[in-house]
């Protein structure tokens, strides 16, 4: 998601993956389960209610199931389908998640990792990657 996103930018996404079953229900094609990951999910941009449409349809969604066709005003129910969210810490143009919308999910918290474990992590996967180049290529892991 992005400052950009707008309510109708994440319905059509979402309903370009679904299918018409019945009247008024959808599912993902193939009778599989869908995964529904939104990235940044905090950046939609606040209108002038202070709320966050985007996110105020994905709400709708969870908690009753369905959303609007925007054209014909009818229920649309949205069936095999999970949310999962990533929001970075608040700030800048990032906006903490509304309350409402975050009693929806299981949230947790990561907190940063110190410099030696980016040494750790980061140190590993180098010399991995620099194991068969010559020792004085290889001794740029080290700096």
């Amino acid at each position: 998601m992005s400052a950009q996103t707008t309510a109708a930018n994440v319905q059509d996404i979402i309903e370009a993956r679904l299918e018409k079953r019945t009247k008024g229900n959808y599912v993902p094609a193939g009778g599989k389960k869908m995964i529904a990951f939104m990235d940044d999910i905090n950046m939609p941009v606040r209108d002038a209610y202070g709320s966050q449409p985007p996110l105020e349809l994905v709400r709708l969604w969870h908690d009753y199931g369905y959303w609007f066709d925007r054209n014909k005003q009818w229920r649309k129910n949205v069936k095999d389908m999970v949310l999962c969210g990533a929001a970075g810490p608040p700030g800048g143009a990032r906006s903490p998640l509304p309350p409402r919308l975050l009693s929806c999910f299981h949230a947790f918290y990561l907190t940063p990792p110190t410099y030696q474990q980016l040494i750790k992590i980061f140190g590993t996967m180098l010399g991995q990657h620099l194991q068969d180049f010559d020792e004085e290529t290889k001794g740029a892991r080290s700096s």
